[in-house]
């Protein structure tokens, strides 16, 4: 019975910490895929060159950290239903291409 309890206390921790950091990966991915999208909305060519340098800039963090995060999740959780159609509502991003 002890050897019960002191397990106990040791993996419901551990299993807290991974279902946290589960949660900050797919967190992460979603926050910046979506702001991909939004800014890739953004684009105008007609828009002054400062402010197509600072969409540039942008995309090139937020897209590259969601095209960067992709891979890692589909194989981390390549059995989680939810995060692969999460992943399938994003699949562009796989194809994003740094902007120089």
């Amino acid at each position: 019975m002890k050897h019960i309890v002191f397990l106990s206390l040791i993996l419901v921790p551990c299993l807290s910490f991974a279902a946290k950091l589960k949660d900050v990966d797919v967190e992460s991915f979603k926050e910046n895929a979506e702001v991909c999208v939004h800014l890739s909305g953004e684009w105008d060519a007609e828009l002054p060159d400062e402010n197509k340098m600072e969409i540039k800039e942008n995309m090139n963090d937020v897209c590259g950290k969601a095209k960067k995060l992709y891979p890692v999740l589909q194989r981390r959780y390549k059995h989680d239903v939810a995060i692969k159609k999460l992943l399938l509502e994003y699949k562009d991003i796989k194809n994003y291409k740094h902007w120089d």
